[in-house]
């Protein structure tokens, strides 16, 4: 017997898991994994240009080494990221903020052991519109200051360091929630567009437009 298989019935949970993945293909496709190999009292490579978004992992393949772009030490750097300095191990690092970062090896920078990193803004998060989907709902929106974000349980039960960063139009942080237990946020912004990233376990799971009136 022939199966139309356009009148077949899909199962309600593989079409829920499926419409999940084809909602953030778009998201998860824009981030990249850029790699820096850490040995030979050197960061290879030394220097990198990336976008808002972007992952960079550094792997230590041989010697005693860390990261350190703490504003601590470079006052420049729009943010702290780093680790501690060890053996055999692996760091990873995502951009959210636009700008230039430098960093070192506490240990060797006297020797020229120094990285460069340049953030650009992206330009794929303005082209979107302000809707809502299964995993993040921004209501109202357009709004007239007080903006509600509410996070779906699928994402707060696998949440791991769930943090949301809004920007204004300029690329500029305005809001940054870290360590999100509750799926429901709330928020007052002044008037004008801005834009929201949602990051889990390291990794961008949502992005999405605010208008405020």
């Amino acid at each position: 017997m022939k199966t139309n298989l356009l009148k077949t019935k899909m199962n309600p949970l593989i079409a829920l898991v499926m419409y999940l993945i084809l909602c953030n293909c778009n998201f998860l496709s824009a981030q990249v994994l850029h790699n820096i190999a850490v040995n030979n009292f050197a960061f290879a490579p030394p220097s990198l240009s990336i976008n808002m978004g972007d992952t960079v992992r550094w792997t230590n393949n041989s010697g005693t080494h860390n990261v350190d772009g703490t504003t601590v030490v470079f006052s420049a750097n729009p943010t702290s990221f780093g680790n501690s300095v060890g053996t055999n191990w692996i760091y990873d690092f995502i951009f959210t903020i636009p700008g230039e970062y430098d960093y070192r090896c506490d240990v060797h920078y006297t020797m020229g052991m120094v990285g460069h990193i340049s953030v650009a803004p992206t330009s794929e998060i303005t082209e979107n519109t302000p809707v809502n989907n299964s995993l993040v709902k921004v209501y109202p929106n357009p709004s007239k200051g007080t903006i509600n974000i509410e996070l779906s349980d699928m994402i707060l039960s696998n949440a791991k360091g769930l943090s949301l960063v809004i920007y204004n139009s300029s690329d500029k942080e305005i809001t940054r929630i870290t360590n999100i237990k509750t799926n429901k946020l709330m928020d007052y912004l002044a008037r004008g567009m801005y834009f929201y990233i949602l990051i889990n376990n390291n990794e961008i799971v949502e992005k999405g437009k605010i208008i405020i009136d």
